[in-house]
C-alpha cells in the first residue's frame, strides 16, 4: 500500500495543499493551518502541489520576518507552474 503524499489533503473529492502554522506564528496569521485548493483531478493536483506548498511556506516566512522585525531578503514570490509554462 502506498504512503500518504506530504502536504496533500483530500476532502470531498477535492485536493488541497496543507501546511501547519507554527504555534508562535498563529496569533500573527490567525490560523492553525494554511490551505490552498488544487482542484478535483489528482494528476493536476500532484503537478500543482510543489508550487502551492512553496507559496504557503512563503506566507509563513513572511509572518516569521514580521514577528522578528526582519525584512525578507527576497521580496519576489516563488515561480509557479503556470509562470514556468508561460516562460517556456
Amino acid at each position: 500500500m502506498a504512503g500518504q503524499v506530504r502536504h496533500l489533503k483530500v476532502k470531498g473529492g477535492r485536493f488541497y495543499a496543507r501546511l501547519a502554522v507554527p504555534a508562535h506564528l498563529r496569533p500573527i496569521l490567525g490560523k492553525t493551518e494554511l490551505v490552498a485548493s488544487l482542484g478535483g483531478e489528482r494528476r493536476a493536483a500532484m503537478k500543482a502541489l510543489p508550487a502551492a506548498v512553496a507559496t504557503l511556506r512563503r506566507q509563513i516566512a513572511t509572518a516569521e520576518a514580521h514577528a522578528t522585525g526582519h525584512r525578507l531578503a527576497e521580496t519576489r514570490s516563488p515561480i509557479t507552474t503556470q509562470d514556468f509554462g508561460r516562460a517556456v
